[in-house]
């Protein structure tokens, strides 16, 4: 079992956080302003440019710079759902399945009120 310090808390880039992040840069915003935008720490944004170079405003080239995480399983959305049933949290349900804390409040953000019916998985996890 993971120890409470186990999880990371590191977080994938999306495609739409890609976007919003050329979008400000190009407007010339300061990079701490795009990471309160985009919830994230300075650093974070510095490195994205970094690693991009002028990629960064090619669109074409934005899906080579997308984190690809950990599918879902549906058994993880149950344990998970289970803890939040019993009054725990993203942390706790982190410390049991193979995501961070915020991965699954996202998880459970983008899913809306589909997470409490488990009929609508299939186009959010795999068996």
């Amino acid at each position: 079992m993971k120890e409470e310090t186990d999880y990371k808390t590191r977080r994938g880039w999306t495609l739409e956080e890609i976007a919003i992040l050329s979008e400000l840069k190009a407007k010339g915003t300061k990079i701490v302003k795009i990471a309160e935008r985009l919830n994230r720490n300075a650093s974070s944004i510095a490195k994205k440019m970094g690693d991009m170079g002028a990629d960064l405003y090619d669109e074409e080239t934005w899906k080579n710079y997308v984190s690809q995480g950990l599918p879902w399983k549906k058994a993880e959305l149950r344990l998970v759902k289970e803890i939040m049933k019993n009054g725990g949290g993203c942390k706790e349900s982190a410390l049991r399945v193979p995501h961070s804390p915020g991965s699954i409040q996202t998880k459970i953000f983008r899913m809306g009120k589909d997470f409490y019916d488990e009929g609508t998985w299939d186009k959010y996890a795999i068996d």
